[in-house]
This record gives C-alpha cells, sequence and structure tokens, in this order.
C-alpha cells in the first residue's frame, strides 16, 4: 500500500524524534536570536509611539505665529483664528528657559491636549508650582524634592512626576510646568484643536502635534548599528539554519538508499523531504517567537539611557509585528527547503546500483 506524502512525512518526523529535535531547537534559537535585535532596530519605537499617540494630535496645531509678523499674537488675533477654524479648543504654552543648578530647562504649560502619562509620580496639579520631569532628566533623581530655579516666582518647584522615555513630543531637557513662567521670558505657542480635517490659513506657521511627533521620532531613529547588527545576525542565522538542514538530510543517507531500492520514486522523496522540514520549521516558530520577545524585553529593559523605549513599556513594546514574523518565518523556510532540497536531490542522483554499493560501505 502506498502511504500518502503527508502522513510518511508526520511519520519519519515521530520517528526521526532526535535529527527532528536537533534542527528544530536550532531553528527555534536562530529565529529568537534574530528577533532580539531586529525588535528593537525595527519594530520598538513604533509600538511605542502607538501607545502615547492620540487621535486628538492630528488636528491640534501649534501655532507659532503669523507669518511676517515679529511679535506674539495678540488675544484678538488668537480669537479671530478661533472663529476662522471653528477651534473646539484654544491653549497657551507658555514656554520659557529656566535654570536649574547650573542647566537651562525648557518649561512648558500642562494641558489636557498633549496627554502626557506618567511612569512615576503624578500629574502636576493646577495652583502649585509643580514639575513632571523626563525619565532621562537629572531631576528625575530628585522626585519629591523641591529644587530651586531661577526666575520662577518662589525660586522653587517641587518635582512630582516622571514621564517616560519615548513620549514623542517632549526631550530630557523639557519640564511640563504648573509654575507661573517669568513675565515675558520666553515664547508662547498656541495649541489650537480644529474639527478633523479643518486647514489653519496659510498666514499662519503652524505645525499639528501629530506632525512634530513624527519630527521627533525620525530625529531620533536608531543610527545604522543596530540595522548593520541585525543583517550581520540574519546572515549567521540563515548559514547555520541552511547547513543544519543539510545535515538532517545527509544523516539519512542509508534511509533513502533502502527506500529507493524498494521502489520509492525519487519525486516521492523530495516531497516527503520538503514537507518535514517546512513541518519542523512551522512547529518550533512559537518558541522562536517566544524566544526572540524574551530576548527583545532584556535588552530594551536593561539598555538604561542608551535605550529606544522607557522600561515601564518594554515588554509590550518587545512585542515583535505581524510583518518582522513572517518576514523571519518565510526567511527561514525557504533557506530551510532550499538546502534540505539540494541536499536530497544530491543524494538521490546516484542510481541504484550506486546506492546499493554505499549501503554496503
Amino acid at each position: 500500500m502506498r502511504i500518502p506524502v503527508a502522513e510518511a512525512a508526520v511519520a519519519n518526523l515521530r520517528g526521526r524524534s532526535t535529527t527532528a529535535l536537533t534542527l528544530g531547537a536550532v531553528l527555534s534559537i536562530l529565529m529568537g536570536g534574530v528577533l532580539t535585535v531586529a525588535v528593537p532596530a525595527f519594530d520598538a519605537r513604533n509600538a511605542a509611539a502607538s501607545l502615547y499617540e492620540s487621535p486628538e494630535w492630528g488636528s491640534t496645531h501649534v501655532v507659532q505665529g503669523i507669518s511676517g509678523a515679529d511679535r506674539p499674537m495678540s488675544g484678538a488675533e488668537i480669537q479671530a483664528l478661533a472663529d476662522a477654524t471653528g477651534a473646539t479648543s484654544v491653549q497657551v504654552d507658555e514656554n520659557a528657559l529656566i535654570e536649574v543648578a547650573g542647566e537651562m530647562v525648557q518649561m512648558h504649560s500642562d494641558m489636557d491636549v498633549l496627554g502626557v502619562p506618567y511612569v512615576e509620580g503624578r500629574r502636576p496639579r493646577e495652583g502649585s508650582c509643580e514639575w513632571g520631569v523626563h525619565r532621562d532628566s537629572p531631576l528625575a533623581d530628585r522626585l519629591g524634592e523641591e529644587v530651586e530655579a531661577t526666575g520662577l516666582t518662589g525660586a522653587t518647584a517641587s518635582v512630582v512626576g516622571v514621564f517616560p522615555r519615548g513620549f514623542p513630543l517632549f526631550t530630557p531637557d523639557d519640564v511640563v510646568s504648573t509654575c507661573t513662567p517669568p513675565s515675558r521670558s520666553g515664547s508662547e505657542q498656541i495649541l489650537v484643536t480644529v474639527p478633523a480635517g479643518t486647514e489653519l490659513p496659510e498666514q499662519y506657521v503652524s505645525q499639528t502635534l501629530a506632525e512634530q511627533a513624527q519630527a521627533a521620532r525620525d530625529a531620533s531613529r536608531s543610527t545604522g548599528i543596530l540595522g548593520l547588527i541585525t543583517l550581520v545576525i540574519c546572515v549567521i542565522a540563515a548559514g547555520v539554519a541552511f547547513a543544519c538542514a543539510r545535515w538532517s538530510v545527509v544523516s539519512r543517507r542509508r534511509e533513502f538508499a533502502h527506500l529507493q531500492v524498494h521502489g520509492a520514486a525519487k519525486r516521492r522523496l523530495l516531497g516527503m523531504v520538503t514537507l518535514e522540514q517546512i513541518l519542523t520549521c512551522l512547529a518550533v516558530a512559537p518558541v522562536g517567537i517566544g524566544l526572540g520577545w524574551g530576548g527583545a524585553w532584556l535588552l530594551l529593559s536593561r539598555a538604561g539611557q542608551t535605550g529606544l523605549v522607557d522600561p515601564s513599556v518594554a515588554w509590550r513594546t518587545a512585542a515583535p509585528s505581524l510583518s518582522t514574523v513572517g518576514l523571519l518565518v518565510t526567511g527561514m523556510l525557504v533557506v530551510v527547503v532550499i538546502a534540505s532540497w539540494l541536499a536530497a536531490a544530491r543524494i538521490l542522483r546516484p542510481t541504484v546500483s550506486t546506492l546499493l554499493r554505499r549501503r554496503g560501505e
């Protein structure tokens, strides 16, 4: 009775468990290694952005002023802008440069539309002089303390909250504040939220919060080092996978001789071997993805100030994207199938008499 190729492939995997397990273990480790560096290089930043960005950012414009004007917008001009665009919200960011312990920080007004998340402490409270600071700011180590700030009313501010690394609207030099800024010591930005799809007149110099966030991500995008490391690891992984897949086929030379002597067609044997390798690769893919997720999490959470994302969200941003997983599994399948097919084709090329002589060696 002729056994179908699929049944024969599954039976062979069960019967040759040592070879299958060895190949599967190697492939899963290789997949995990590739994902460990590929996720921080390509997926983590976009994943972090999706955690913080608000749909409202796309319709909130940061207005610097009127084109050609050499003074801040007056109250009447701000009202005219709101009336012309049907604005649902108009808020003023009275930002100012403040000196703290010999270092300059950019103080921004705390506004709901910014949606600043806090991973330690709490949001600054209205009516008090309080600050929220960046995870990588030296002021983050002074959470819960008062700091002296030159130019502020009262000369001190309380650090009450820490917002995460990776929040795209602010850098380590920015603080979110409920303090009264020094009179006319800085500049004003008008945050105007308009109905979706509404454009501001061309006379205003503006940019949406979403555009600012994208520009910040582009400016801080990882240099080519992680991408280069990922490429090198991919090449090494492909070479190791090719060698292991070839070994798993070559080690069965006597089995193929026996099957061919008993009438198994070359095409049928090639199909059986190819299907076995595909099943092995697909079976261990979830293990490799899990290893990669864990490795990426360790890399992201232990990176310190050089990290791309905040440690508090490392486990979420370490999850590989579907596109990355798809490319990895597809690439591994292609390498394994080609290696197995070439090895099997070479073994099966000799005549039956040659195989019989090899069997007697």
